[in-house]
C-alpha cells in the first residue's frame, strides 16, 4: 500500500455462531441444501462454528430457523438454565 492509497474490502456481517452439540446432522443438511450459499467455518477445538449466508434474500437466521439450529448464545443460555435446576445439582 502506497501513502495516500485506500484499501477496500467487502465484509459479510450476516453470520451467526452455533454450538456443535446436537447439530452435526443439521449442519450437513444445511450444507446439502444451500451448498456454496452457506459458509460453515470451524475455528478448531472450541466447540462452535461460524455460519455465514452468502445468498441474497436468505439470511443466516432464516437458515438456522429452518434447520432448528440454536445460536451459541441460545445454547449457552439453555445450559446455564439447566445447570440451575434442582435435579441437576449435586447433593452431599
Amino acid at each position: 500500500m502506497t501513502p495516500g492509497s485506500v484499501d477496500t474490502a467487502t465484509v459479510n456481517l450476516d453470520y451467526a455462531l452455533a454450538h456443535i452439540d446436537y447439530h452435526s446432522e443439521k449442519f450437513a443438511e444445511l450444507k446439502r441444501k444451500y451448498g456454496p450459499g452457506v459458509k460453515i467455518t470451524d475455528p478448531g477445538n472450541i466447540g462452535y462454528y461460524m455460519l455465514t449466508s452468502e445468498l441474497e434474500g436468505v439470511t443466516v437466521a432464516e437458515m438456522l430457523g429452518e434447520f432448528g439450529i440454536k445460536t451459541l448464545d441460545d445454547y449457552l443460555d439453555g445450559a446455564l438454565a439447566a445447570h440451575g435446576l434442582p435435579e441437576n445439582r449435586e447433593t452431599e
